[in-house]
């Protein structure tokens, strides 16, 4: 919810970009930043083909309306980025939600897709059973052993919840595919 992070209250889709242009993020971690619409990061970043990008995909149905028609939306908006972007070489998806898994994959199988996963047993079955890319999970519910188990299946893993140094050494330790850390300037210094 946007009054978790921002000035705004309710769920983004709630609010239109006249109303969240303007928001404030309230947290000091995020508040040197403006909240901008992809499609304008993307048309203003030059050579955005050269970067890994990332989109965590989080699902908040509303309570009155038909989660189908929510997700058909939501996943007709992500393939049409994808498609218009071409960004199926440098991007890739992290759900949770298995039912929408499935679907984006029906309307753009070329989408690499990460399972976000409560655990690295539930995430591994599920990434094995759709075929996906990987497998995206906090640095606390994973074990060096399970990303060898991972990598042995052909499977990627990304490591994210690393906001510390320490975190930082752990994650690089296990040898996971990718790192999300808030500690980047630490992680390039340490990985030299």
């Amino acid at each position: 919810l946007l009054q978790d992070k921002t000035n705004l209250s309710g769920r983004i889709r709630e609010n239109n970009w006249n109303e969240l242009k303007n928001a404030q993020y309230t947290s000091n971690l995020y508040s040197p930043y403006k909240i901008v619409k992809l499609r304008n990061l993307l048309d203003n970043l030059p050579n955005y083909k050269d970067f890994i990008f990332t989109f965590d995909i989080k699902i908040y149905g509303g309570s009155t309306e038909n989660y189908l028609d929510y997700y058909n939306g939501y996943t007709d908006a992500i393939t049409a980025l994808f498609s218009f972007y071409q960004l199926h070489q440098s991007a890739f998806t992290e759900i949770r939600e298995e039912e929408f898994i499935v679907l984006l994959q029906q309307k753009d199988p070329l989408i690499r897709q990460f399972v976000n996963p409560l655990t690295f047993t539930d995430g591994i079955q599920s990434a094995s059973n759709l075929n996906l890319f990987g497998v995206t999970i906090s640095n606390a519910n994973i074990t060096k052993e399970e990303v060898e188990l991972a990598h042995s299946l052909n499977k990627f893993v990304t490591i994210w919840g690393v906001n510390s140094k320490k975190e930082n050494k752990s994650a690089v330790a296990k040898f996971p595919d990718m790192i999300q850390t808030d500690k980047l300037e630490h992680l390039i210094k340490y990985l030299k």
